[in-house]
């Protein structure tokens, strides 16, 4: 990051706090259709706001036997940590009340899913927990088994794979030597999803900055590109977003493109958005308001 960004990160963290102060972030799911992966207007989303006790955020979302489900960290204000829940959601913006499907003793948010040999996995981030783990889907969309720990004895947040030249990938922050998660970017790679045995990246951290490279929802492939979704928090945690272009991806290399910039000035009432998610013709997102503290 440049001196210009630095400063301007120092700005706006001060902004925050004074306004902490008085009010809570809470975020809210926001969701369409539509028939491109990618899209410059965004004035035209149903939201769902949760309770003022809590936020919804981190939605993925996915279709089954014609139906479409948004997975979501579920976060009371009133406890230290969060819990995977789902939404059924229809195209004219009626929705289900929010179901808790996975609760651990551990914070749990970023519910990632993928499909493997005709079989519905999730990849929430467990960084609480010091590991990277896999849970298998038993019963669409409410049944949840914890699979394998493809990772343990890290801490990682938001960690996104994509199968790519025969191998697999796995993108993640971690917090190690550094104060946030979105400092740094790592790279892991193997043959088996579902495995154990994943060789870093001999280029790790591959990017390092200041709260700028952290993974923001699955990654996207569109007219034969990979586009991996980014967060921006130098104005605040979760305060922007990037679509960036994976130009190369070895085990010896890492290089992407910024392709597109979104911020959330399509709503004067929404001052952040930290997720972006595409799959089956639906647009997934999150959205940060901000509410006054209970008296």
């Amino acid at each position: 990051m440049n001196f210009r960004r630095y400063l301007a990160k120092k700005y706006y963290a001060s902004q925050v706090r004074r306004e902490e102060k008085t009010h809570l972030g809470q975020w809210m799911i926001l969701y369409r259709q539509q028939d491109s992966a990618l899209s410059a207007d965004l004035q035209q989303m149903h939201q769902i706001i949760p309770p003022t006790d809590r936020f919804y955020a981190d939605p993925f979302v996915a279709s089954e036997n014609g139906r479409t489900f948004i997975f979501i960290e579920e976060y009371p204000f009133a406890t230290p940590i969060g819990f995977i829940s789902v939404i059924e959601v229809l195209a004219d913006g009626r929705h289900s009340d929010a179901v808790p499907i996975i609760q651990c003793p551990y914070h749990l948010s970023y519910p990632l899913l993928f499909k493997h040999e005709g079989q519905w996995f999730m990849l929430p981030e467990t960084h609480q927990n010091k590991t990277i783990e896999v849970w298998r889907c038993e019963e669409f969309p409410y049944k949840w088994q914890k699979h394998s720990v493809l990772i343990d004895n890290i801490v990682a947040a938001d960690t996104t794979p994509v199968f790519h030249d025969q191998r697999w990938w796995l993108l993640t922050a971690l917090k190690q030597d550094c104060k946030k998660f979105g400092d740094k970017l790592f790279i892991f790679s193997g043959t088996d999803i579902l495995g154990k045995n994943w060789q870093a990246h001999s280029q790790n951290p591959v990017k390092q900055s200041l709260v700028f490279d952290r993974p923001a929802g699955n990654i996207i492939q569109h007219n034969g590109q990979l586009i991996r979704p980014v967060q921006d928090s130098v104005t605040r945690y979760g305060g922007a977003l990037e679509l960036r272009t994976i130009q190369q991806l070895t085990t010896s290399h890492y290089q992407e493109q910024l392709l597109q910039r979104i911020e959330p000035c399509w709503d004067d009432s929404i001052k952040g958005t930290h997720t972006y998610n595409y799959a089956d013709g639906w647009l997934v997102m999150d959205g940060l308001k901000v509410i006054p503290k209970p008296s």
